[in-house]
């Protein structure tokens, strides 16, 4: 996790939306974010074969 923050802190511009990564987070930290990982996977799948 380190490293990716120095990593975004390193670049001048970015396409990252860091409020939305620390929202993002946030949710984890709490177990507040709930994940369908069998649509994860699927989507997953279909955006690799294309």
């Amino acid at each position: 996790m380190q490293s990716a923050q120095q990593t975004l802190n390193d670049q001048q511009e970015s396409d990252i939306d860091s409020d939305k990564v620390a929202q993002m987070q946030a949710m984890l930290a709490s177990g507040s974010l709930q994940v369908d990982t069998e649509q994860l996977a699927s989507d997953m799948l279909s955006f690799f074969q294309n």
